[in-house]
């Protein structure tokens, strides 16, 4: 896979908002989502696709205008991709008390994942005084990485396309590539049209999840579905559960710290409010440094003197139910390390942060 070069600092999260709700309101997301749905592209109840693209760059275009924005450092993007992976069945589901706003877009230092994406054949042409068409470039298409770097959420009572999950409701996920990956190979001509057809963050995949929906397979499921858990980088459901595990981090203080960046300068601030758009400080999401924890007793349950040092991978743990959390707080335990002496099975080691 590539190695992504590029990076998104928080201060420009409030410009890359405003930039991409113009973009979805003024034709071009219309017309780029259009584009997309080709002949049998499967839409829902077989809708019409120029109304479901109307609806989807509506409804996406309001996500952004309401959304809280999060910078997550990549420290923390590494930590949620190890923790995620941890999570296994029964953790990490969405419900709507881990989102800490209904609506959010959220920026990563570093891609959630890369994936790769096939580029199309394009050619710019002109017509020569004879009439002949000539091709003043050409990019004969191949393939690119593609480098999720950003998500935005929106939760919902219902679809109407789904009304079997409106009792439970949900929350849509939309997932972004970065720009100047994709306009990186090709000639000047057609980089100046993509910068004009495309946001700097370009629309990949969107998602809607109900609530307490699994994100792991299931023996009952089917073929497809369990080839999907095997490679979860590849499908949504594996982003998703990148998107949750970092969420529900952010809840436990002791191991991810939030801080606020208020919006500047001051004369951008007053540009988004005069054009209707929320003005409250970016919040970034950093890990804290692990605490080193002096090891476990030296013997076991049993009374066993345990020979040797063991690493135990960090893992999740269900506290005691409560008022608040009637099913148990999910909680994150850091890894550590039992006994004394030496490492026993050193390549089981896993570091997910630092």
């Amino acid at each position: 896979m590539g190695t992504y070069p590029y990076r998104i600092n928080p201060h420009d999260l409030p410009r890359l908002r405003r930039q991409l709700i113009s973009w979805l309101t003024d034709g071009r997301g219309y017309d780029f989502h259009l584009t997309q749905s080709k002949p049998g592209h499967d839409f829902p109840l077989g809708e019409d696709p120029a109304a479901w693209c109307r609806q989807l760059v509506d409804g996406e275009a309001y996500r952004l205008k309401n959304a809280t924005l999060y910078h997550v450092s990549e420290k923390m993007t590494r930590f949620a991709q190890g923790a995620g992976q941890e999570s296994g069945d029964g953790y990490v589901r969405p419900t709507p008390s881990m989102f800490p706003a209904p609506y959010g877009f959220m920026v990563f230092d570093v891609p959630i994942v890369e994936i790769v994406h096939r580029a199309p054949v394009e050619a710019i042409l002109t017509v020569s005084p004879s009439g002949e068409l000539d091709a003043l470039e050409y990019n004969p298409g191949g393939t690119f990485v593609a480098p999720i770097v950003a998500v935005s959420w929106g939760l919902w009572s219902g679809l109407p396309h789904w009304p079997e999950w409106k009792a439970e409701g949900g929350v849509w996920f939309s997932f972004y590539i970065d720009r100047r990956v994709r306009i990186e190979d090709v000639g000047p001509t057609v980089r100046h049209i993509h910068l004009q057809s495309f946001a700097p963050l370009i629309p990949d995949k969107d998602s809607a999840v109900h609530f307490d929906a699994h994100l792991t397979a299931h023996p009952d499921q089917d073929l497809e579905w369990q080839e999907a858990a095997a490679e979860p980088a590849k499908y949504t459901f594996g982003w998703i559960r990148t998107v949750m595990t970092a969420l529900q981090l952010m809840r436990q203080t002791r191991v991810v710290h939030t801080r606020e960046q208020p919006i500047e300068p001051r004369q951008q601030r007053r540009a988004l409010a005069r054009a209707g758009m929320p003005t409250d400080p970016v919040r970034i999401v950093d890990a804290r440094p692990v605490e080193r924890r002096p090891h476990n007793p030296t013997s076991g349950q049993s009374g066993r003197k345990l020979q040797g040092t063991w690493y135990v991978n960090g893992f999740w743990r269900r506290e005691h139910p409560n008022k608040k959390h009637p099913s148990g707080e999910l909680i994150w335990i850091d890894a550590y390390y039992r006994g004394e002496g030496e490492l026993m099975n050193p390549e089981k080691v896993k570091v997910w942060r630092s």
